[in-house]
């Protein structure tokens, strides 16, 4: 299942979105449109829709409000994914503490708000807290029933996973030794990924050696069986924006090289059996020609959104197209 979000024709002129759920070779389940609006009108008022998440039959979604040129209201909304009157979570000024957006899983929902996030059931159940401060953590994605996400509070960095059984918990990494980080995770419930940093010193702003590692998932910590894979060229470990993609024994990551001012950008696809990488490197950065995120990863074909002569589309690009790939580091 794919997500789309459209913009047309451009940011300088007036705009319509559509906001589109459709299965990759089959039917579109769901489709939102706003109609065309003067580029300037979020000055004056203008409500449009961004997506969070989706999960099996399941998608999430909020609305935005802006005024005077500021976020003024945020309304998440879920359902179905095939109904086009979705649930209002809650609708709340952005200065509410209590405003915040929403995480879709098959069974679960998380509830990111400027404070906490919460974990409930679609019947409106409280979970508990999952996330004690939402600025501090990543982007969270549902495994099953199971959240996992990572602290990203420099210096400090650790994956995490929340279960019913067990709550938050430290699932790789350890406290008290910040010269080792552990982050950016993503999995398929079958493998899990996340970047190490390794050697920093105190006075240190990012670690100095960096590696995508590996390993069988699990939620129980004792099970987690880390294994280097390849060197991670970026400075930062933390999440780009949303998690990795793992799928079919493949982790997909977004890489940029000079952040936060990237000289280049592109997608690192690493085959976890033996370390063996390929590298999608954006063709130019100025004007934007460049991979943006991984989407999904399958046995056969990485989905991953592109932007280039000012369109922003999915590609899917075959893996078998990639040539032999390059051995990991001896």
């Amino acid at each position: 299942m794919l997500r789309k979000i459209y913009e047309l024709p451009g940011s300088d002129v007036p705009t319509g979105l559509m906001g589109v759920v459709a299965e990759a070779d089959g039917h579109v389940n769901q489709a939102f449109w706003r109609d065309y609006a003067p580029a300037d009108s979020y000055k004056s008022g203008q409500i449009t829709f961004v997506s969070t998440s989706i999960a099996k039959s399941k998608s999430g979604w909020y609305l935005l409000e802006w005024a005077k040129g500021e976020q003024y209201r945020l309304a998440p909304f879920w359902g179905d994914d095939e109904v086009l009157t979705p649930t209002i979570i809650n609708n709340r000024l952005v200065a509410d503490s209590a405003s915040g957006i929403a995480w879709i899983g098959e069974d679960l929902y998380a509830e990111a708000t400027l404070g906490q996030g919460w974990v409930r059931k679609y019947d409106g159940t409280d979970m508990g807290v999952a996330v004690p401060d939402t600025w501090a953590y990543s982007t969270p994605q549902w495994i099953g029933r199971n959240l996992l996400f990572a602290l990203e509070a420099n210096p400090s960095y650790r994956v995490k996973i929340w279960t019913e059984q067990n709550g938050t918990q430290t699932l790789v990494g350890h406290s008290g030794d910040d010269s080792m980080g552990w982050a950016n995770p993503g999995s398929d419930g079958k493998d899990l990924v996340w970047i190490q940093g390794e050697g920093r010193k105190p006075d240190d702003e990012y670690f100095p050696t960096r590696w995508i590692m590996t390993s069988k998932f699990s939620t129980n910590p004792a099970d987690i069986k880390p294994r280097r894979m390849i060197p991670w060229p970026t400075r930062s470990i933390s999440t780009q924006i949303t998690p990795p993609s793992v799928g079919c024994g493949y982790g997909a990551f977004r890489y940029d090289i000079g952040w936060p001012s990237a000289t280049e950008t592109g997608i690192i696809i690493v085959r976890l059996s033996d370390g063996v990488s390929w590298v999608l490197t954006s063709p130019s950065l100025v004007p934007p020609d460049t991979w943006i995120l991984p989407l999904a990863i399958t046995c056969d074909e990485l989905f991953a959104t592109y932007t280039g002569a000012r369109m922003y589309t999915i590609r899917r690009v075959r893996l078998d197209s990639l040539g032999p790939g390059t051995p990991p580091p001896k």
